[in-house]
């Protein structure tokens, strides 16, 4: 009874554990999804400033200087923004892919613990069963014994 606790203790602290990777996972994979989606919030609003300014046409030569310049300038925060929202993008995904490794490992750690609790059962019927034999054995060798004795002394006299 002692070692089924053990073990059925042991694996609950592990499968805790596991779980609490799990869960931790998910939580910064969700974080990750967040600031991706805004990532890309931020990325259609400034696309749409460039197509504002790039429908815009000004007569005088400054204003098309400054209109080209803040066009260049939110053209290359668009691509920063791009590549973070792809670096980001795949942060997701490889947290995404290690979440579903863990459940996976969870799956795995469950049925291995399942499989034990139930070898454990087993054997300790197996010890229950080769006691009670060995209980009945010792008591027909004692009975046999006394018997014997009984036998020796009656021979005796």
């Amino acid at each position: 009874m002692g070692l089924l606790w053990f073990f059925s203790l042991f694996f609950r602290v592990l499968l805790t554990h596991t779980l609490l990777f799990a869960f931790l996972s998910l939580f910064f994979f969700r974080v990750a999804q967040k600031n991706v989606e805004s990532l890309h919030r931020k990325n259609v609003q400034l696309q749409e400033l460039v197509d504002i300014h790039s429908q815009q046409q000004g007569s005088s030569t400054s204003s098309s200087q400054i209109r080209t310049s803040t066009e260049l300038g939110l053209s290359r925060m668009n691509e920063q923004l791009r590549s973070e929202l792809d670096q980001r993008s795949r942060m997701a995904d490889k947290d995404r892919e290690k979440a579903r490794s863990t459940l996976r490992d969870l799956d795995s750690v469950n049925a291995q613990c399942y499989k034990l609790q139930q070898q454990l059962g087993q054997r300790e019927n197996q010890i229950k069963s080769t006691l009670s034999k060995l209980e009945v054995g010792i008591f027909f060798l004692c009975s046999l014994l006394h018997s014997v004795h009984k036998c020796a002394i009656l021979f005796c006299f």
